[in-house]
């Protein structure tokens, strides 16, 4: 788990934060002006309707994003939504999955 100075709380508003979609999820990001980045992680119930499914998203997403923490930008807010298709995807698929993202849209360091 993330420390909690990582984690996004439920009152920021992502209204004006640029979006993609990925087959997996959609991710929001938004510059912050901290010295830190902070995730968030949503699992609708659309996803699964059990809570133990749901949780084990959320756990991949938290472990991809632990592993390729250091080499991650700073300065952003970045919020990912589960879509139905991740629960039956691997981790290194949602690893590299966010990765090739992040490489795209310049969040990750060379």
């Amino acid at each position: 788990m993330l420390k909690k100075k990582y984690r996004l709380s439920a009152s920021l508003s992502l209204k004006q934060a640029r979006i993609i979609d990925s087959p997996l999820f959609r991710l929001r990001f938004l510059k912050n002006d901290l010295p830190f980045n902070r995730f968030g992680f949503v699992v609708s119930k659309k996803v699964d309707k059990r809570a133990v499914a749901r949780n084990k998203v959320k756990r991949i997403l938290q472990k991809s994003i632990q592993e390729i923490f250091e080499k991650i930008n700073t300065g952003y807010d970045i919020l990912f939504l589960a879509k139905p298709v991740l629960k039956e995807s691997s981790f290194d698929l949602v690893r590299e999955s966010i990765i090739n993202i992040f490489k795209i849209n310049n969040l990750l360091r060379q």
